[in-house]
């Protein structure tokens, strides 16, 4: 685990590279570059890279680019607007998103396009840091009815920031990503089963692994309502008077009800 540390990340990569490791597999756009520029002659396999073209791993999704092939966790981001608004008609989105990611540039970029689809303003600010997130939070509250978070490493690590200043200007938080909602405070989310990713991955690592190569094998996707969890915070909805249909929250595989995570 590199803590999303660039240099503990670095380090690691220089190490299996030296270690002559039979395959190795990053977690996540910072990781999966960092082992694909260490290593050349071994597979890299990469899991929950939302754009690996961009990330410069591959150069299609229709085969793997050299040593590397893997999954990507790209999200349904105007699917996630259009079920969001109507629950909650915002019209002024906040969005924080570390610049230094290039995964989430590319969801900076595909979100503006929904919302300008969709009439909504989208008023994202910058960070490069998760101590920096709470600060940009905090910047956006009077500006904005609603926040959309996706699967940025830096807003997963610092969810309670974001969450607990929203919480106290009244703003509903939108989220992308299961994992760093479950302690609570995002209304609605919508994402993977990373569960179901790490099954897909672990075949994926069979395959290369009894002689397949990975230039060879097409990247992957979860991208399938099949593969969706659904998580309600029903104490957070309460308090913004946000109310969900019973057809809603018996679809959700989480629900956060009186302080507690129900998982079914």
């Amino acid at each position: 685990n590199a803590n999303n540390d660039a240099n503990i990340i670095n380090a690691i990569a220089s190490k299996f590279a030296t270690d002559k490791k039979d395959l190795s597999i990053g977690i996540a756009t910072p990781t999966a570059v960092a082992l694909a520029n260490s290593i050349k002659d071994r597979p890299v396999l990469f899991a929950t890279v939302n754009d690996p073209i961009g990330a410069g791993l591959v150069d299609s999704l229709d085969k793997g680019k050299n040593n590397v092939t893997g999954l990507s966790d790209a999200l349904p981001i105007k699917e996630h607007l259009k079920i969001y608004h109507s629950i909650y008609p915002f019209k002024k989105l906040g969005f924080i998103y570390n610049g230094a990611e290039r995964n989430s540039i590319t969801m900076l970029k595909i979100t503006q396009e929904v919302c300008k689809e969709m009439g909504i303003e989208l008023l994202p600010i910058t960070i490069y840091s998760s101590v920096e997130v709470n600060m940009a939070a905090e910047s956006l509250v009077s500006r904005v009815d609603a926040f959309y978070c996706f699967t940025d490493n830096s807003i997963a690590t610092a969810m309670s920031a974001l969450t607990d200043t929203a919480k106290q200007n009244k703003i509903p938080v939108f989220g992308g990503d299961i994992t760093p909602t479950l302690n609570g405070g995002v209304v609605y989310a919508l994402g993977f089963s990373y569960y179901e990713m790490g099954r897909m991955t672990g075949r994926l690592i069979a395959e290369v692994l009894q002689g397949k190569k990975a230039e060879e094998l097409p990247i992957q996707s979860l991208n399938d309502p099949k593969f969706y969890n659904k998580l309600l915070d029903l104490d957070t909805a309460k308090l913004l008077g946000i109310t969900f249909s019973d057809e809603l929250i018996n679809s959700a595989q989480y629900l956060i009800k009186d302080g507690k995570l129900i998982t079914k």
